[in-house]
């Protein structure tokens, strides 16, 4: 009986001196709060920030593997609070979402746990009544019971303005003539967005591409599948007025799209003919519709490869010589004069004369 006692004396001795004993892994409450970029506005009549989702993630690494996430919140506002594991942790954040995209029938419900962010697509039709979609992430470490983390969100759109047109007619035929100005669209625009932070500069699918053309031939006319694929009022502007010779009009309007990260342009001049094929994803167009003496034409300005959070802000558009028959055709430099500034959407661009 003593020596029972006596052995169950030291195993209690030695589980005060530090003997490993299984205990519950230590939390922490995580509050996170979107921050919206400087000069990141928000859709006229919406809020910058009308609500946003959030993740933890146990590292970047377990994102990439499409590993589940540790927490998940929503709100309807620009902050959460989620609880998660103490240590070195991944945040991602995508705001203006709507709560309808979290039903338990969606890629990006709860119970999923960011599975399925990174397949997950959103069309710009859908941002016009939420807001345009940010996204950011932010990696951190924790080993306290609370931690505030601000993370700062982007646009996954870009925007694309036009500011004035003047014009300055030359050739002959044409040159004294008013300039009828009828409307402003982009064609082929992108309609869908990554939520996934880390897919900039992933290349659309040919469905997300808007008001696209196939070959054309300006003998024939336009091919009568274009402008088939409604694109998004967003894309277009109402724009409309009579330019007397010499003299400028007022455009003052804005775009927007998703990103085109295309770098080759598949519809060529060759003579008087457009050569395509068959359409493929190519540069998107700001496409202006004028109308001189009568006639219909257009002045497509062909845009770099279109990254997203990035205004392209053309500042003028100069009329010199009659525009081309087709919304998509390359038109050249000769033709107009372009002054362009492509940077960031707070307004601290780089210049660029076209």
């Amino acid at each position: 009986m003593r020596k029972a006692l006596y052995i169950s004396v030291l195993l209690i001795a030695a589980s005060c001196q530090g003997i490993p004993a299984q205990r519950e892994e230590k939390g922490t409450t995580v509050r996170i709060t979107a921050i919206a970029t400087p000069g990141t506005k928000s859709v006229p009549g919406e809020t910058q920030i009308g609500s946003m989702a959030a993740w933890i993630y146990s590292s970047r690494a377990a994102y990439d593997q499409g590993l589940a996430a540790e927490s998940f919140a929503f709100s309807q506002g620009n902050s959460v609070t989620l609880d998660c594991t103490r240590g070195s942790k991944l945040a991602v954040v995508v705001t203006n979402l709507p709560q309808s995209q979290f039903n338990t029938s969606q890629p990006l419900a709860p119970a999923n746990l960011g599975y399925d962010l990174k397949s997950a697509r959103y069309s710009l039709e859908s941002m016009m009544d939420n807001g345009f979609l940010m996204h950011g992430s932010l990696a951190f470490s924790s080993d306290q019971e609370s931690a505030d983390l601000p993370v700062v969100v982007t646009r996954a759109v870009c925007k694309v303005s036009l500011g004035s047109v003047r014009n300055s007619l030359q050739e002959k035929g044409w040159a004294g003539k008013d300039v009828q100005v009828e409307d402003l669209f982009l064609v082929n625009g992108v309609s869908g967005a990554f939520p996934d932070p880390f897919m900039a500069g992933a290349q659309p699918s040919v469905g997300d591409f808007f008001w696209c053309s196939a070959k054309y031939s300006p003998r024939s006319g336009p091919y009568p599948d274009f402008g088939q694929d409604e694109g998004p009022e967003c894309a277009q502007a109402e724009v409309s007025g009579t330019i007397s010779p010499g003299m400028s009009m007022s455009i003052d309007a804005a775009l927007y799209c998703c990103p085109n990260p295309t770098e080759d342009d598949t519809q060529t001049l060759s003579g008087d003919l457009l050569v395509a094929a068959a359409w493929a994803p190519r540069h998107t167009r700001l496409v202006l519709q004028c109308s001189i003496d009568g006639h219909r034409c257009y002045y497509p300005v062909t845009l770099p490869a279109l990254e997203e959070n990035v205004w392209y802000k053309i500042e003028e558009l100069v009329i010199k010589h009659f525009g081309t028959d087709s919304p998509d055709a390359p038109l050249s430099f000769t033709d107009v004069g372009i002054t362009a500034h492509f940077g960031g959407w707070d307004g601290l661009s780089i210049n660029e004369t076209l």
